[in-house]
């Protein structure tokens, strides 16, 4: 029975998760069970922002029980009711309600997300996937015109916008790290951007 089942969207990443796999790389410690967790935790993730900004957008939800996408042809019925064929239903209020305040809209950061999905290295090299996580959480929305609202990692990591910027500039890096350091390419683009702060780095030290 389909009746009941609520969508579900994957979580943000644990910012311990992430700090304990930059300080790893950073030693030259190859953790892959660390490294698959967070590559696919952040993959997932993006998944579901990309879903739920088509539903969002483009009135395309995927079906909570089967997954097949049900597309809401009239957008202009306030509270319509999402139907699937394999009998699952559900209000599109309650749809929405799923995902509020929960950092799965994509918006301006929606082309970088969507090209982080399509460069994912699931057969790649450890160290591939090293630079596709860093890639992602050095991000900005709207990076791809020129214009750096906010970094995308507070969509993909757990915490508020400070926690999360404190994170990513407090991130070890060293002649031992399998990725290059982004730190002042980083601060640039976020003194460009809202976030108008310098991250509180004795939170980390």
């Amino acid at each position: 029975m389909s009746e009941g089942i609520c969508p579900r969207w994957a979580k943000r990443v644990s910012r311990e998760k992430i700090l304990r796999l930059y300080q790893k790389d950073a030693q030259g410690i190859l953790d892959e069970e660390l490294l698959d967790d967070v590559a696919y935790g952040l993959l997932a993730r993006a998944e579901a922002i990309t879903a739920v900004t088509r539903a969002h957008t483009e009135g395309l939800y995927p079906c909570a029980a089967c997954g097949k996408n049900i597309l809401l042809k009239d957008r202009s019925n306030k509270d319509p009711i999402l139907r699937c064929s394999c009998g699952w239903e559900m209000s599109r209020h309650d749809y929405h309600k799923s995902y509020k305040r929960k950092q799965l809209v994509g918006g301006a950061a929606q082309p970088l997300i969507d090209r982080a999905i399509v460069t994912f290295p699931g057969r790649g090299t450890p160290q591939e996937k090293m630079r596709w996580i860093d890639g992602l959480i050095h991000g900005f929305h709207g990076e791809l015109k020129g214009e750096y609202y906010r970094p995308m990692a507070v969509n993909f990591i757990e915490g508020n916008t400070r926690a999360v910027v404190d994170l990513i500039y407090s991130l070890a890096y060293s002649n031992h790290s399998s990725i290059q350091p982004q730190k002042d390419a980083w601060m640039r683009k976020l003194e460009q951007s809202y976030v108008r702060y310098r991250p509180q780095m004795d939170c980390h030290e």
